[in-house]
């Protein structure tokens, strides 16, 4: 979780989560395109993503 945390800093993901939460659902390709945004592997992303909503 550290890598992750330097690799996707909080303020960085939680833009991008507020984001999607407006439109009230995510898609593969919007996933996909933060995922290449952020240059971090998909698992990493939803790992990430997971541990901030919780």
């Amino acid at each position: 979780m550290f890598a992750a945390s330097l690799l996707m800093p909080k303020g960085v993901v939680t833009g991008a989560i507020t984001e999607l939460k407006k439109k009230g659902y995510v898609s593969f390709p919007e996933l996909y395109f933060i995922k290449d945004k952020l240059e971090v592997s998909i698992s990493a992303l939803v790992a990430r993503i997971n541990t901030l909503i919780s």
